[in-house]
């Protein structure tokens, strides 16, 4: 993911939820050598990705139960999971510092996740992003 600014404002397109659904997945379930076969698609598809914000990016995921299922399978791949988080809080962290990441946003995000604002309202203000992901995995993933 990159860290130009893109707009929460801007809904996820279908071949962008496709795109989210394939990385997930893909990362959580191919062998190392298979991985390392696709690596060329999953770049086209971070390529694609880059122009989706952070929390559009994450709403793909929760609104998914496949995809909630797959990011747990995906966090129990250490190796994998580690650069794949770091690559989506950067990007979190990136939007907030460029001012793109309002408490409104994070208001519709929680709404359309289907978990109450409160619940990571704290994370969100304390820049505490690996808190508030263990909190929606455990929320929306179980």
């Amino acid at each position: 993911m990159t860290s130009a600014i893109v707009s929460y404002q801007h809904p996820l397109t279908e071949s962008s939820r496709e795109d989210v659904t394939y990385v997930v997945h893909t990362l959580a379930h191919k062998k190392m050598s298979t991985l390392i076969k696709l690596q060329g698609d999953l770049d086209q598809a971070r390529i694609r990705l880059d122009e989706v914000h952070p929390l559009r990016f994450m709403e793909a995921v929760f609104q998914n139960k496949q995809n909630c299922i797959d990011l747990s399978d995906l966090k129990k791949r250490i190796i994998i999971w580690k650069p794949f988080w770091s690559g989506l809080k950067d990007n979190l962290k990136a939007q907030d510092k460029k001012g793109n990441l309002s408490q409104k946003d994070l208001e519709q995000f929680s709404k359309n996740i289907g978990i109450q604002f409160s619940e990571i309202h704290g994370y969100a203000e304390q820049k505490n992003w690996d808190s508030m992901m263990e909190l929606l995995m455990k929320y929306k993933c179980k």
